[in-house]
């Protein structure tokens, strides 16, 4: 006589809680692989399913028994959650160490030191430099002496700093 699928699956089992998830989702998560393959396999429907979790008085988070699109929605973010997490465990793994093809003894050639001809031979002088003429020194100009020289230099000053500047 063989028995209904569903009842393996409300057998006790731990189940893990998670954070800001009701028991249907736990319970959904817990037996993740089972319920793909019932599904898959045509022996299960989301109905039947629903109607057993409430006879067994597993109740959704608002303490109201599952319902059929319930249960698909939840077993959606399963779905989503159970893949993210997978992702997430291969990531962390380390990458596979492929074998070498190499014998484990074999070690590279040692190679001699090149040989650096001495110094003073085969050697390109480099060019002199030319060292610039020394520049004379620059005359300081002309202080104006009087008033006048001063207020004249101001003005030439300015006449060259702003052409459209003209003092009457």
């Amino acid at each position: 006589m063989a028995s209904d699928p569903i009842d393996k699956l409300l057998r006790p089992r731990r189940e893990r809680a998670y954070r800001g998830k009701g028991r249907v989702y736990s319970w959904l998560r817990a037996r993740h692989a089972e319920i793909e393959a019932l599904m898959a396999r045509g022996e299960a429907s989301w109905a039947g399913l629903a109607a057993r979790l409430a006879d067994s008085d597993l109740l959704g988070r608002d303490g109201q028994a599952p319902t059929r699109n319930a249960m698909i929605r939840v077993w959606k973010r399963v779905c989503r959650d159970a893949a993210a997490e997978a992702a997430a465990q291969a990531a962390a793994r380390p990458a596979r160490k492929h074998p070498s093809r190499m014998s484990s003894a074999w070690r590279p050639e040692v190679v001699p030191p090149a040989k650096v001809p001495p110094a003073g031979r085969n050697l390109v002088p480099a060019p002199a430099r030319a060292v610039p003429a020394p520049r004379p020194p620059v005359q300081p100009a002309a202080l104006p002496s009087t008033p006048e020289e001063v207020k004249e230099a101001a003005l030439r000053d300015l006449e060259k700093l702003d052409w459209h500047f003209k003092l009457q």
